[in-house]
């Protein structure tokens, strides 16, 4: 059975680029939602809601919204971000990470 190569012109798979996050170990600077975080959030009327759409997490950090769902899909925003369908984002966290 002959090898196929990735560079053969009827592939059209290409080559798998490696994973730039693997080399990058999670951060710890977040710890999870405590009741505390919770209740502060919800305490006083804001004027951006404490839980976000991708729409409005997107608005809020100036990014497209297919770059900041592609940017989660890689890893990045991990602390902030309610995965699932649809994607929910923790205003505080979001900014935080977004800043540092």
């Amino acid at each position: 059975m002959p090898i196929r190569s990735p560079a053969i012109a009827g592939d059209m798979r290409g080559v798998r680029k490696a994973n730039v996050l693997d080399d990058v170990s999670p951060p710890s600077d977040f710890d999870p939602l405590t009741p505390d975080d919770i209740r502060q959030a919800f305490a006083a009327p804001a004027v951006i809601p404490p839980i976000l759409s991708l729409v409005e997490a997107a608005s809020v950090v100036k990014l497209r919204p297919q770059t900041l769902k592609r940017k989660v899909s890689e890893g990045l925003y991990a602390k902030s971000v309610v995965r699932g369908k649809p994607l929910r984002f923790w205003r505080d966290r979001l900014v935080a990470e977004v800043m540092r």
